[in-house]
């Protein structure tokens, strides 16, 4: 116990890559799990009341096939050396070690490959992340979406016991936890009704504001120092991430102070601390509500301000929910939230209905991309051509053939957009001509 925490020791060997002799030829990407999908995988999970597993291969660049290589690949041995070898030694390196730039993308094509070829699992054409599987019906029997060695599971319990049962011969498991755990820094909880609660508070808890000497934050117009610029973009680039995980609630304020670099004030250190302290004081969990996969409908909330950044540009915000059918008949219901986004449109627009009209632009074109993934997700027969005829060529509908069930197309085809600005609401809904333009 150190400073009254308990710390658990824990080594590993970390391979200098940057010295590998094909470095320049081998692949560097390292696949790893859009937010939109966990989200969708949580909300299918919570629908369809299944229970949530969440598990961790343990030394998972081990547990890879072996690498083939047009030359061995040799190594020395690792500081201390290891037990019953010479020193001076040299270790011929078989699969992929920590450390190595494609270590990441061998294992997942290991992990991937089997899935696929012995879990049979179907790997998204959208998402390389996320697998899904399908019964004989076409109904959706299982989901897991990964993150280099973090899985995130659901499914009906006899179909999937097979696939966990084949995952836990093939690889080693550090954890695997059902209803709940840690993941991807996420706190997440499975209730009693199935109901799916996401939290990163005690993350967020150890964000430090920045300490400057006496005096410093009384200079508010003073440029930062390399130093303090180099704490800034640290704090912000934490910031950052939070927001785009859970936090949508500060995701305008952390928009906004983005754009102080690269030559910010110390106004800016103000700000963020203000961020940090407010992101501490007011916890937020997002919830993903069990809405029964027949009444669940997506809906898209925009809002813009008009050149309300540098006095010429504008803010667009979005945000995509799963909700019930009952929305739609003026009903007041549950949400869950799938994506969300705050930033400054690229373009000057010349009024509000301009800078609105492009938030629900953006906020339309997100949709187009959740409604193309939900689609695949439970749909075995899913083709992205089929999709993207029926969205642009029969404008307000989909439709993807006699391949997909009635309750999917009903959700495709009824989308419900929000937005508080009257002149886009006008424009779209009736015979006038906008005084903006």
């Amino acid at each position: 116990m150190v400073n009254g925490k308990d710390w658990k020791a824990k080594a590993r060997w970390i391979i200098q890559g940057w010295e590998d002799p094909e470095l320049l030829q081998l692949d560097r990407s390292s696949p790893t799990a859009n937010t939109l999908s966990l989200h969708l995988l949580l909300q299918v999970c919570a629908s369809m009341k299944w229970d949530l597993t969440l598990a961790d291969i343990k030394t998972a660049f081990l547990t890879a096939d072996a690498k083939e290589r047009d030359q061995p690949l040799y190594s020395e041995l690792p500081p201390g050396g290891i037990s019953g070898i010479d020193a001076g030694s040299l270790l011929q390196l078989l699969k992929p070690i920590y450390g190595q730039v494609d270590a990441p993308l061998h294992f997942f094509n290991t992990l991937k490959n089997y899935l696929v070829n012995q879990c049979g699992m179907r790997q998204s054409k959208l998402d390389p992340c996320m697998f899904t599987q399908h019964d004989s019906k076409n109904n959706i029997s299982g989901m897991i979406v990964t993150t280099v060695d973090d899985l995130a599971m659901c499914g009906d319990n006899h179909a999937m016991k097979i696939v966990y049962d084949l995952l836990k011969q093939r690889f080693k498991f550090g954890t695997w936890k059902v209803g709940g755990g840690r993941y991807c820094g996420r706190d997440i909880i499975q209730h009693a009704d199935k109901s799916i609660s996401v939290n990163q508070h005690a993350d967020i808890m150890k964000l430090e504001t920045i300490t400057l000497p006496r005096g410093r934050l009384q200079q508010q117009d003073a440029e930062c120092l390399d130093e303090e610029v180099s704490m800034l973009r640290s704090r912000v680039g934490g910031l950052s991430w939070f927001v785009n995980q859970t936090r949508m609630d500060c995701a305008g304020d952390v928009s906004f102070i983005q754009k102080v670099f690269p030559n910010p004030s110390i106004s800016a250190v103000t700000e963020v601390n203000r961020i940090i302290r407010r992101m501490q004081k007011e916890e937020v969990t997002l919830t993903f509500q069990c809405i029964p996969m027949k009444e669940l409908r997506f809906l898209l909330s925009t809002d813009a301000g008009w050149a309300n950044v540098d006095q010429t540009k504008s803010q667009a915000g979005w945000m995509v929910c799963a909700v019930h059918s009952d929305i739609q008949n003026d009903k007041t219901v549950l949400f869950s939230p799938i994506v969300w986004k705050s930033h400054t449109i690229k373009r000057v627009t010349s009024s509000t209905l301009s800078s609105e009209t492009m938030a629900l632009s953006e906020g339309l074109s997100e949709l187009d991309w959740i409604l193309a993934l939900w689609a695949e997700t439970l749909n075995a027969h899913f083709s992205i051509k089929d999709f993207s005829d029926g969205v642009y060529q029969q404008h307000a509908s989909v439709h993807l053939g006699q391949s997909i069930s009635d309750d999917i197309q009903t959700t495709l085809n009824n989308v419900t957009c929000v937005t508080d600005c009257k002149s886009v609401y006008d424009v779209i809904n009736k015979d006038t001509v906008p005084h903006d333009k």
